[in-house]
């Protein structure tokens, strides 16, 4: 599936994006709720040609596994996450983020003020069940080509199409 939304990239220049305050306890950086390339499970799935998740890979900390409210979108190659509190749950990590990757991090993700995701604050649930507070890149809008992962979980869904196999090339 390569789906495709409605919507492009447009990141607008690093010195134009404010940091975002910091939120929940760490060593310094900022916690995130990362649910989809940038899951460090999924890390070492990620293509070599992008960078940005090979260098939060080394500098980021994970913290815990989590959930937030939410619903999971398949976009083709990454996922989507629009917060809505009656949806199920997200699974991802809070992981804390050195400051001065935060820049490269929303580039990244392509935050500008008509781009696909927002970065938002959100209340995750760690494993042992305590809260933190946390930023997370949640879409802006659903895109109408967005499919529903129904089991919140990336890695599942990634899972599950890589065992369903592909119809032969050319086939109908």
């Amino acid at each position: 599936m390569t789906g495709t939304s409605k919507f492009r990239r447009h990141p607008l220049p690093s010195s134009k994006l404010p940091l975002p305050p910091a939120v929940g306890e760490g060593d310094g950086g900022r916690g995130y709720f990362l649910y989809g390339t940038l899951r460090p499970d999924l890390l070492p799935s990620v293509p070599r040609r992008w960078r940005v998740p090979r260098t939060l890979a080394a500098r980021a900390t994970p913290v815990a596994p989590a959930t937030v409210a939410g619903r999971l979108y398949d976009l083709g190659d990454y996922p989507g996450l629009a917060l809505e509190s009656d949806a199920g749950r997200v699974v991802g990590w809070v992981c804390d983020v050195p400051d001065d990757l935060v820049p490269a991090l929303d580039r990244f993700e392509g935050l500008s003020p008509i781009g696909l995701y927002v970065r938002v604050r959100a209340t995750a649930t760690l494993a042992d069940g305590t809260t933190r507070e946390c930023w997370v890149y949640a879409l802006r809008e659903v895109p109408s080509s967005a499919v529903p992962v129904e089991s919140g979980d990336w890695a599942a869904a990634l899972a599950r199409r890589a065992a369903v196999p592909l119809p032969p090339t050319g086939a109908v």
